[in-house]
């Protein structure tokens, strides 16, 4: 395929024959017999009870949930594959960048960021840490996944592509790069569900993909200028929205004030288990949901927060051309209720 010059076609359905689909390039991976071990540990089934955009997947509208991160694990994987073979990496080498990006996700805790500041508090370390122990088998969780590593891979080249420790010239930059693999799908998906759209409809992750990575020069009207415009939208409108600060901060609170605390093995549980665990952070979660309102100790109650902005410097060419500036902000909760909104209007509830 001669992807330098011939765009590829928006995906509109799945098609595993067809190469131009990213759907065929999971299919492809999951052919190979470490892949499929890695999907069928523990460890990483476990990623199928974790929800993708943490609590806001309780907060927001049934038809915008976000799926799992076993899900987007997958498809990260998928890219890294279609990456590596349009590099012409070794088959080997390709395996490798597909188990790195397979893995990435893997030491997240149920509500995934929403708890990942408070975790850090208390137990000193948060899931980049927690998925290391995984990998090198110092939590039970991680021993299949371990063993299987250790008979069929270099884990600690593994472990160096996910800490983004690897060079570019190993395919380190498909994971340190500012337009990386894992926020191609990432902020793909969170689009998809702050619009209620299909993710195949919003914007092709191949041709992004291609751009970032396989393409011999980045035009300036490529798909990376759209992507980073959609990652601003995705910051301004749902991750920094009014829903999105309060789902993460009703989440924190919750667990700052818990009077049996926080035991390290709840990092590596399932959602499931918390559920049941801890029922009464969901029910307030799900209240927040149904009636759109700030529970009493959040009202008046006034947080900070980074907020960034992504822009497109167009005087530039290259990867050079993105820009994120960080600032420090304050949001007050001052209103009790605030209207329902609608998918793709959520920027009325900042």
């Amino acid at each position: 395929m001669k992807q330098d010059t011939l765009p590829l076609p928006e995906l509109h359905g799945h098609d595993k024959s067809n190469p131009d689909f990213l759907s065929y390039w999971v299919a492809g991976m999951l052919r190979d017999e470490c892949v499929m071990g890695v999907v069928n540990t523990p460890a990483f089934k476990r990623l199928k009870d974790i929800s993708f955009l943490g609590a806001l997947d309780y907060t927001l509208p049934d038809r915008c949930a976000s799926s799992n991160r076993a899900q987007h694990s997958l498809e990260v994987a998928a890219l890294a594959s279609y990456v590596a073979t349009e590099r012409s990496y070794s088959a080997e080498h390709r395996k490798h960048l597909i188990l790195a990006a397979l893995l990435h996700d893997i030491g997240h805790a149920p509500l995934s960021h929403s708890v990942e500041p408070f975790i850090k508090q208390q137990l000193g370390y948060g899931h980049h840490q927690a998925g290391e122990n995984i990998l090198r088998g110092k939590h039970l969780l991680g021993h299949e996944l371990n063993n299987l590593l250790n008979r069929h891979t270099d884990k600690d080249f593994v472990i160096q592509l996910i800490d983004q420790k690897s060079r570019a010239s190993d395919g380190g930059d498909l994971f340190s790069s500012p337009i990386n693999i894992d926020t191609i799908d990432g902020i793909v998906r969170s689009f998809a569900s702050m619009t209620g759209k299909p993710m195949d409809q919003v914007a092709n992750r191949l041709a992004i993909a291609r751009d970032a990575f396989a393409a011999s020069h980045v035009s300036p009207r490529s798909s990376l200028d759209s992507f980073w415009y959609m990652k601003q939208e995705v910051y301004s409108r749902l991750i920094n929205s009014r829903i999105g600060l309060l789902a993460d901060n009703v989440s924190e609170q919750f667990f700052r004030e818990y009077p049996d605390g926080f035991a390290e093995s709840d990092l590596y549980a399932e959602e499931r288990s918390w559920k049941k665990s801890f029922s009464a952070l969901f029910q307030r979660l799900r209240d927040i949901k149904n009636s759109q309102k700030i529970p009493d100790s959040l009202f008046q109650h006034s947080v900070t927060y980074t907020c960034r902005r992504y822009s497109v410097d167009h005087r530039r060419v290259g990867l050079e051309r993105y820009t994120c500036s960080k600032q420090r902000k304050e949001y007050t909760f001052e209103s009790d209720a605030a209207p329902q909104s609608a998918p793709g209007q959520l920027s009325m509830m900042l």
